[in-house]
């Protein structure tokens, strides 16, 4: 299956909000003056429109550390591309550029083809994570990828309904999804996936550049103990890495960070979330999680991503990027303490990464020459890099 994200159901002021963008989109392809002025260069970056005009003045002021940070290097920007390393030479080197301009790591996934059936495992896909790694500072391997196992299931704008390919989930329904969690047989090829990949990356193939270890998107099974269930699972693979590397950094993986209880999970050494237009990630309870008692780890938004299409229709390129825009200010303003008084920043989110570079095509495409990504670029330039 070619889709390797994946995205929570959405209610229906959210379903409205996505039909008018496309809305907007399909009419601008219809419409040539309309498409024009929503290309405008007035919706260009600029970063004196952000946070209240204050911007530019934030390089003045002092940057104070969050009280969860992440373990020495892992701050920054940084990319995800998922596939990259399966793309032929040619190809990976047309997109490295690229990924080197986030930052000193980037996110690959093991997926189905390296575990076809359950328990056969398929140790080229190892072996080009290994030779792909050669050619970056650094890698964040995700384990498994929860899009393929039943999350795909999902309605979802960009890239429709899927059915799980995945063997973790042989009937291909949600009950078959969440039997991954509480099913011992399961559980117990989990384990052994986990073993065999670690082993194989860190002891055979001598990947002396990982920097954490990850899993794409495990969601609560849909029951009234789900948030248990899935903290008990993330105990259970967590304590199997340890058992193999007791140092590299783990983290959750989790789209929404409350779907676990990060307590109840010692050796855990982050946890996430991924923020896309129209999930069920909320701003004012994602602020509010990080000053909650529940918070006692580093957060990181592991994915942040825009669509450049909804319901098949393209997104005109400026309205585009006003949007992203947009979206990546209320990150920065949600998870951010200012204190223009004092000239004080208080930064909680030091870890961003972009969805997506590579080459198989979902719907998103991160340029790290567009608007967005020059103010998200410009915010750990001068704010974040300040630590």
């Amino acid at each position: 299956m070619e889709r390797d994200i994946s995205r929570l159901s959405m209610n229906r002021r959210d379903v409205i909000k996505l039909m008018a963008v496309a809305g907007i989109a399909v009419t601008a392809n219809y419409y040539p003056h309309l498409s024009a002025t929503l290309n405008a260069p007035w919706l260009d970056f600029n970063p004196e429109n952000i946070v209240g005009g204050r911007f530019p003045d934030l390089k003045n002021y002092r940057v104070i550390a969050p009280e969860h940070r992440l373990p020495a290097g892992l701050d920054g920007l940084y990319s995800n591309s998922p596939r990259l390393y399966l793309s032929d030479e040619m190809t990976q080197a047309q997109y490295l550029d690229k990924v080197k301009m986030f930052g000193k790591r980037v996110r690959l996934f093991i997926n189905d083809e390296f575990e076809p059936q359950l328990g056969q495992y398929n140790d080229n896909i190892t072996g080009r994570i290994a030779r792909f790694a050669q050619k970056v500072d650094g890698v964040e391997i995700d384990l498994a990828d929860f899009f393929t196992i039943g999350n795909c299931l999902t309605d979802n704008p960009v890239y429709g309904h899927n059915i799980p390919s995945s063997p973790y989930n042989p009937i291909k329904d949600r009950t078959g999804y969440n039997h991954v969690y509480t099913d011992p047989k399961m559980v117990g090829a989990f384990q052994k996936r986990i073993d065999h990949a670690v082993n194989r990356l860190l002891n055979v193939y001598h990947v002396g550049n990982i920097k954490a270890w990850s899993f794409n998107e495990p969601a609560p099974p849909t029951n009234s103990e789900g948030r248990e269930i899935l903290t008990a699972w993330y105990q259970k693979m967590v304590d199997t890495i340890r058992q193999i590397d007791p140092k590299t950094p783990i983290f959750s993986g989790v789209a929404v960070p409350w779907f676990i209880n990060e307590k109840a999970v010692p050796g855990l050494t982050a946890n996430t979330f991924h923020l896309y237009p129209f999930n069920s990630v909320n701003f004012q309870r994602l602020s509010d999680y990080l000053h909650s008692p529940q918070t006692v780890l580093p957060l990181i938004c592991q994915e942040i991503g825009f669509p450049e299409q909804v319901f098949g229709h393209h997104i005109p390129r400026g309205l585009y990027d006003y949007l992203y825009n947009n979206f990546i200010n209320k990150l920065i303003n949600y998870t951010t303490v200012f204190d223009h008084e004092n000239k004080l920043i208080k930064p909680e989110v030091l870890s961003v990464g972009v969805w997506k570079i590579d080459d198989y095509p979902d719907g998103f495409n991160a340029n790290p020459y567009s608007s967005p990504m020059k103010l998200l670029q410009w915010w750990f330039k001068n704010v974040i890099l300040k630590l």
